[in-house]
């Protein structure tokens, strides 16, 4: 994912880090919101990084997560969408480097 961010040359305009959940490198209330998208399912240990996250943000501050599998027809249906979206942004991609 962070080389998927560094072609996008967001560096500008974010910090980009690599960390394990559990063992978040940044101080105590150091974020006044955390994003944990679609990656929750793939935490070994869920409640010890929801410890972190919580540690890492600041009192009266948030998280927003957002999750899903594919067991729901919903998810399914999303998923089908990010990956057209995916599909016809690379063909538009590779039109432009023409």
């Amino acid at each position: 994912m962070l080389e998927q961010a560094a072609a996008k040359h967001v560096e500008s305009q974010v910090d980009l880090h690599e960390a394990c959940v559990t063992v978040l490198p940044f101080p105590d209330g150091e974020f006044d919101c955390v994003f944990c998208i679609n990656s929750f399912h793939y935490f070994t240990e869920p409640q010890s990084s929801l410890l972190e996250i919580h540690r890492v943000i600041r009192e009266g501050g948030r998280l927003i997560l957002v999750d899903w599998c594919d067991d729901y027809l919903v998810c399914k249906l999303c998923s089908l969408s990010l990956s057209l979206a995916d599909t016809v942004a690379e063909a538009i991609g590779s039109d432009d480097e023409e």
